[in-house]
């Protein structure tokens, strides 16, 4: 979403460069307000990039799978980004709460950013709240900034390994409303491009179908194995940026069976 991370030269997104430019070199803890299906490690990874910390740390990333103490401790002297702050334990907002005043020198601090998809009155603990909140940036949503839109498609396909969109194909992602931002537009890329193919009008709009399809749960509650394997692996490989390998590392499997998986995908759009 900010510099080489996120793409797109449109006035939200030339607001929001200007506001982590004038953020990045002064702040301690920010929170950041990204909207659904939107991703806020870019903008968390350009403010690490113009801060001190770059300098004196390293960038990382809390995830389900790295313990809370562990990332504090890879991240002294650099950033740590904690995604989806509103789904933060109790405990583990106090011991952030505490590691903001934790560190003498400069190089042995660290900054905190917490991203959240929305304000929620009781998601923080009011005193973490009070401490992050002082910084707030809120990123534009995908629908916000649909000029951007060839230039985030071309980046995601490019990801994925895949060939370009046709203008057809532009044209119907452009006539899409996106209120679940890119990450719904990665599950679409990821399911017309599964082939590696030049993407037509025709995938985009099976993608499309699928991807509605998959948002109506209550209206079709039963579904085959395969159709929920299909539908998580296709979920996976957006999470991934279309990483082939980095999907199949994260879902357990070889490329050779997700390259499988995704050759079925296809072959029932066609």
């Amino acid at each position: 979403m900010v510099a080489e991370g996120g793409l797109g030269r449109s006035a939200s997104m030339e607001r929001l460069r200007a506001r982590v430019e004038r953020i990045a070199p002064h702040f301690r803890a920010a929170l950041l307000v990204t909207g659904p299906g939107m991703s806020g490690e870019p903008v968390a990874r350009a403010l690490y990039r113009l801060s001190a910390a770059a300098a004196t740390g390293q960038f990382v990333s809390l995830s389900r799978r790295k313990d809370l103490e562990a990332a504090l401790a890879e991240a002294r002297g650099g950033l740590l980004y904690v995604a989806r702050g509103e789904d933060l334990e109790e405990t583990a907002q106090r011991r952030l709460l505490q590691a903001l005043d934790e560190g003498g020198k400069a190089a042995e601090r660290r900054l905190i950013v917490i991203a959240m998809e929305r304000l929620e009155a009781g998601a923080l603990l009011p005193e973490l709240s009070e401490r992050i909140g002082a910084v707030t940036i809120e990123a534009p949503g995908l629908r916000e900034r649909k000029e951007d839109l060839p230039e985030i498609v071309a980046a995601m396909l490019a990801e994925a390994g895949s060939g370009a969109a046709e203008g057809t194909a532009m044209a119907l992602l452009a006539e899409q409303d996106w209120s679940g931002g890119e990450a719904e537009l990665r599950r679409v890329l990821v399911r017309a491009a599964a082939d590696g193919e030049v993407v037509t009008r025709e995938r985009v709009a099976e993608a499309l179908r699928a991807e509605a399809a998959a948002g109506r749960t209550e209206e079709a509650p039963l579904e085959t194995l395969q159709a929920v394997i299909d539908r998580h692996v296709a979920g996976m490989l957006a999470r991934c940026g279309g990483n082939k390998a980095r999907a199949a590392e994260v879902l357990g499997i070889s490329r050779s069976t997700l390259y499988r998986v995704l050759e079925g995908m296809t072959g029932k759009g066609e």
